[in-house]
C-alpha cells in the first residue's frame, strides 16, 4: 500500500502532552454525572465486544478462542499483538522462511479462523467463505508478498487504538457509556477485519496479483473503511469527553495551560486528519520528490531560472501568471520541481502559502481536475486558521455522512480559502498530461475564473508542452511566457551539470575513461541534445552498454536524432525469439493501474508464460527486460516521500506527510524514517516522528540503527533524544561493537559521557 494511506483518525497525544489524571485526585476525563463503568472495565468492554460480534453473526466465538476471551487488561491485548507485529516486520526486513514468519503473525488470528468463516458471509455478502485452520492455511499459503502492507495496516491500526484504550480504560480512569460503545464496536468490527485478512490471504499470490494490478480490492478496503469511520467517532466522542472534563477543572486547577493547548492542537490535527481522509486527495509529494531525487547530487540544476528577469517579476508581482512550455523530454517537471523547491524554502519569510499539482499520464487520479480540486483543498486549507476553517466546514456539511462533494461545491471552498490567504503560489506541471476533454471543458475556465483573474491574490505558473489548445488559451492571458526550447542556455547548462555528474561518478561506467573522452561525449551529447533531458538520459544508458573506447566512439557518432529514434533504436535490437517476451512485459507494463516493480512483473510471467517454462527460463525473461528497458521504463523503487523528507531534515514536509496518514515505521532499503532523521540532525522533525510512535530501536544497513547514525554523524543532541525515548545504549551494531566503544575510538567525549550518563557498560568488549 502507499506511505500515504490513512491511518487512524485519532493519535495519542506526545507523552508530555497527554492529559493525565494525576493533576487533581478528583480528575476523571467524565464528569461524575455521567455513566460510568467500572475501576478495571477492559474485561468487560472485550466480553461486550464479543458478545456484539456473537450476536450479529450467530457465531461462538468463546469456543473457538479461549485464549482471547481470556484476556483480562489492555496490555494482555496490546502485548499480543505488538509481538505479533514486530515478528512480521522482522520477517520483511531478514527475509525468514515464509512459513516461520507468517505463522506468528496468524497466531493472533488463527483461533479466529472456524468461527469467522461463517461470520464473514453474513457481513460481507454475497458468497461463502470457510477457511481452513491455521496450519493448513500457513503449510498451504506459497507467497503473500502482495499482502505485506496490507497486514501491517492493520495490525499498525489494531496497535494504535489499544494504545489509546490504555488511557481511556487505565486504572482510575472513568469513561462514559458513549465512549464505552463506540470501543465495544470497535472491538467486534476489529474481530471481522482479521477474518477478511485470512480470507484474502487464502486467494494465494498470483490471483492476488492479478487482483491487485487491474481490479482494487474492495474486500480489505471495506472493511478498513469501516474502522475508520468507527475511530472517527470514537474521536469525536472522547474529544467531547475530554473538553467536558476540562471545561469543569480548568478553574480548579492549575499548570493546564500546556495541555489545554495540547488537546487544541491533537483536535484541529484530529478534524484536519478527517478531511483528507475524506477527500482522498492525489499526493503531489510523490512526483515533486522523484523529480527532486534526480537533482539529489545536481543542486545546481535549474538555479538559471532564478535569474530571468520574467521569473523574478512574476515572482515579485501579485496577481501574476507565467507559462513555461518546452519539448518533450526537456526538463520541465525538473525545473518545475526547483521552482517549488525554493517557494517551500522561502515559505516562512513571505507568509506566503504555496499549492502545487503535477498532472501525470501515469496515473488516472492525476489527470482530472476533479483531483486537482482535491489536491489543492488540502494543501492550502491547513496554511492558515482561516482556510482550516472553511475546510472544516465543507466536511461538516458533506463528510459527515460519507457524501463526496460536486465539483461546483469544491469551486466554492477553494475561492473561500484563496479568500483568507494574504497571498498564494499555485504552480502546475504538465497540463498537456490533463484528460484532453476535461481540459476543455473545466481546466481553462479554471484557469480564467480563479488563476488569471483579479479576485484572488495568486501567483500562477504552469508548465506544459507546446500544444495548439494551450498555446490558444494561455497566450495573451498569462503575464508572462517562455519558450523553452527557443533558447537553451540554461536547459544545456543543466544537462551539462547532469553529465558532469554521470561521468565523474566513481562507481559509474564512465569513470574509467581518460578525461578527453568525456570531453568528447560531453561535447557531442550536448551538441546535439536541442534541449532533451530525457534524450540525453537514453543515449547515456545505450552509451554505457559499450565496454571499449572504439565501441563507445562508434556508438556517440550513431546517435538517433530524435527520442522517438531513440524508443524505435531499443525496440529494434531485440531478436523475433525474445519479441513476445517483451510484448508480454510492455502489455504488464502498459495497463496496469500502477506503476509496477519487478518483483510484480516476475509474477506477472508466471501468469503469462505456459506452465512448462522453467524458473531459468523467467530470470531470462527478466534480465531481457533489464537490459532493454532503461530507455523505456524506469524501474528502479523509489523511497517513500516521508523517508526522503526525514533525510532532508524537512520538518513541513514530514508534519504534512504524517497527516495524511503516511506510516512511521515502513521499512524500505532497510531502512527508516527515523534513521534518515538521526542522519539529518534536525531535532524538530525527529521529534515529530517520535510524537507519532516511530520505533526507536529498529535495526537498518550501514549503521545499522538510529542511535549509532547519530553517532556516526557527530549530532549529540539527537543522541540523547533517543536515549531519553529508550534507545539501547549498549546495544552491540557494526565493527565497532557498542556504542560507547564506537564513540571512545572516534574521540567522541561528548557523546561518549551520554552514554556512560545513561547506563552505558565501561567494560564491554567489542
Amino acid at each position: 500500500m502507499q506511505a500515504s494511506r490513512p491511518a487512524s483518525s485519532f493519535q495519542l497525544l506526545p507523552s508530555h502532552l497527554r492529559y493525565r489524571t494525576s493533576y487533581h485526585p478528583s480528575h476523571t476525563i467524565v464528569p461524575s454525572s455521567h455513566s460510568q463503568m467500572a475501576d478495571n472495565p477492559f474485561p468487560d468492554v472485550w466480553k461486550a465486544a464479543i458478545e456484539r460480534y456473537e450476536a450479529d453473526t450467530s457465531i461462538k466465538i468463546s469456543v473457538a478462542s479461549r485464549a482471547l476471551v481470556s484476556i483480562t487488561s489492555v496490555d494482555g491485548l496490546l502485548e499480543m499483538i505488538e509481538q505479533k507485529q514486530n515478528r512480521f516486520m522482522e520477517y520483511r526486513k531478514r527475509g525468514e522462511r515464509i512459513k516461520g514468519a507468517l505463522r506468528p503473525v496468524l497466531d493472533i488470528i488463527g483461533a479466529l479462523a472456524g468461527a469467522l468463516g461463517e461470520g464473514i458471509a453474513l457481513s460481507f455478502p454475497p458468497g461463502k467463505a470457510v477457511f481452513v485452520a491455521v496450519k493448513s492455511l500457513v503449510d498451504a499459503t506459497r507467497n503473500v508478498k502482495a499482502h505485506y502492507d496490507a497486514i501491517i495496516d492493520i495490525f499498525e491500526r489494531m496497535h494504535n487504538f489499544l494504545l489509546r484504550c490504555e488511557t481511556y480504560l487505565g486504572q482510575g480512569v472513568n469513561i462514559s457509556s458513549d465512549v464505552q460503545q463506540k470501543i465495544v464496536k470497535i472491538f467486534a468490527h476489529l474481530l471481522l477485519v482479521v477474518g477478511i485478512v485470512i480470507k484474502d490471504m487464502k486467494r494465494g499470490r498470483l490471483n492476488d496479483f492479478v487482483h491487485g494490478v487491474f481490479v482494487k480490492n474492495t474486500g480489505i478496503q471495506d472493511a478498513l473503511g469501516k474502522l475508520d469511520q468507527l475511530t472517527r467517532e470514537e474521536a469525536q466522542a472522547v474529544q467531547a469527553a475530554i473538553y467536558d472534563g476540562v471545561g469543569q477543572t480548568l478553574n480548579a486547577v492549575t499548570g493546564l495551560t500546556d495541555v489545554v493547548k495540547g488537546l487544541a492542537d491533537a483536535q484541529r490535527a484530529a478534524e484536519l486528519r478527517d478531511c483528507y481522509h475524506w477527500l482522498s486527495a492525489p499526493d503531489p509529494w510523490v512526483n515533486h520528490n522523484a523529480a527532486q531525487d534526480k537533482l539529489s547530487h545536481e543542486q545546481n540544476t535549474g538555479q538559471w531560472i532564478f535569474d530571468n528577469t520574467e521569473f523574478v517579476e512574476w515572482k515579485d508581482n501579485v496577481h501574476s501568471s507565467m507559462w513555461l512550455y518546452g519539448k518533450p523530454g526537456g526538463g520541465k517537471s525538473v525545473l518545475c520541481s526547483t521552482i517549488i523547491k525554493m517557494l517551500q524554502d522561502q515559505k516562512s519569510q513571505t507568509s506566503c502559502a504555496v499549492a502545487f499539482f503535477y498532472f501525470d499520464f501515469r496515473d488516472p487520479s492525476k489527470q482530472k481536475c476533479y483531483d486537482m480540486l482535491k489536491s489543492l483543498l488540502v494543501q492550502l486549507g491547513s496554511q492558515s486558521s482561516g482556510a482550516c476553517d472553511v475546510l472544516k466546514q465543507l466536511y461538516a456539511n458533506h463528510g459527515n455522512d460519507g457524501r463526496q462533494p460536486g465539483r461546483q461545491t469544491l469551486l466554492d471552498a477553494l475561492g473561500d480559502i484563496l479568500k483568507q490567504l494574504k497571498s498564494a503560489y499555485v504552480i502546475f506541471d504538465a497540463l498537456d498530461e490533463c484528460f484532453q476533454e476535461d481540459r476543455h471543458n473545466f481546466l481553462f475556465p479554471f484557469l480564467d475564473e480563479m488563476m488569471l483573474c483579479k479576485e484572488y491574490s495568486v501567483h500562477f505558473l504552469a508548465t506544459s508542452r507546446n500544444e495548439l489548445d494551450i498555446k490558444n488559451h494561455l497566450e495573451g492571458r498569462v503575464s508572462y511566457t517562455l519558450d523553452l526550447s527557443l533558447d537553451n542556455t540554461g536547459i544545456n547548462r543543466d544537462i551539462k551539470i547532469h553529465l558532469a555528474t554521470v561521468l565523474d561518478n566513481e562507481k559509474g561506467q564512465f569513470y574509467q575513461y581518460p578525461g578527453a573522452i568525456k570531453k568528447e561525449i560531453t561535447e557531442t551529447l550536448l551538441g546535439s541534445a536541442d534541449g532533451m533531458f530525457l534524450w540525453v538520459q537514453c543515449q547515456l544508458s545505450e552509451l554505457a552498454k559499450c565496454s571499449t573506447t572504439k565501441g563507445l566512439r562508434k556508438a556517440l557518432h550513431n546517435l538517433p536524432a530524435t527520442l522517438e529514434d531513440t524508443y524505435s533504436r531499443i525496440l529494434q535490437t531485440v531478436n523475433d525469439d525474445e519479441a513476445d517476451i517483451l510484448h508480454i512485459l510492455l502489455c504488464w507494463i502498459t495497463f496496469s493501474v500502477h506503476p509496477l516493480t519487478e518483483r510484480e512483473l516476475e509474477a506477472a510471467l508466471q501468469l503469462s508464460l505456459n506452465e512448462r517454462d522453467s524458473s531459468n527460463e523467467i530470470d531470462e525473461s527478466l534480465q531481457l527486460y533489464s537490459s532493454t528497458n532503461k530507455g523505456l521504463v524506469e524501474q528502479q523503487d523509489k523511497d517513500n516521500a516521508l523517508h526522503i523528507a526525514a533525510d532532508r531534515g524537512n520538518y513541513d514536509m514530514v508534519q504534512w506527510l504524517l497527516l495524511h496518514g503516511a506510516h512511521v515505521n515502513t521499512e524500505l532499503d532497510d531502512s527508516y524514517a527515523i534513521i534518515r532523521a538521526s542522519a539529518s540532525g534536525n531535532l524538530q522533525v525527529l521529534r515529530l516522528l517520535l510524537a507519532y510512535n516511530a520505533v526507536v530501536n529498529v535495526r537498518g544497513h550501514y549503521h545499522d540503527n538510529a542511535l549509532m547514525t547519530a553517532l556516526f554523524h557527530g549530532h549529540s543532541e539527537i543522541l540523547q533524544i533517543l536515549v531519553q525515548n529508550g534507545a539501547y545504549v549498549d546495544t552491540y551494531v557494526g565493527e565497532y561493537g557498542t556504542a560507547l566503544i564506537a564513540a571512545s575510538y572516534r574521540g567522541q567525549t561528548e557523546i561518549a559521557q551520554i552514554l556512560v550518563q545513561n547506563g552505558a557498560d565501561v567494560n564491554a568488549q567489542d
